[in-house]
């Protein structure tokens, strides 16, 4: 009888392990791809008008990646300032 009562006893020990045992974390979704800070198409020449470029001479060459146009800057060696335009501020 007391073999009964140990086997019994040690079945709700299990029992109470496995139900106090915390369920299994879930893993976190995976992180999402860095998405670019900006994106202009350059499709127009009105850069100004966008709020993002400084001054009013802009060369867009039709190489591109994606689309039909990209901005072109071009600086003679040793200097900082783009042949092409003024400085820019930073965006």
């Amino acid at each position: 009888m007391v073999g009964r009562w140990v086997g019994l006893l040690a079945v709700l020990l299990l029992a109470l392990v496995a139900c106090a045992q915390e369920p299994p974390a879930q893993e976190p979704p995976p992180p999402k791809p860095p998405q670019p800070f900006w994106s202009d198409s350059f499709e127009d020449a009105d850069l100004h008008g966008r709020g993002w470029y400084d001054g009013r001479e802009w060369h867009l060459s039709d190489i591109a990646r994606e689309g039909e146009h990209s901005l072109e800057f071009s600086w003679l060696a040793g200097t900082m300032n783009s042949q092409t335009h003024g400085g820019r501020r930073p965006v």
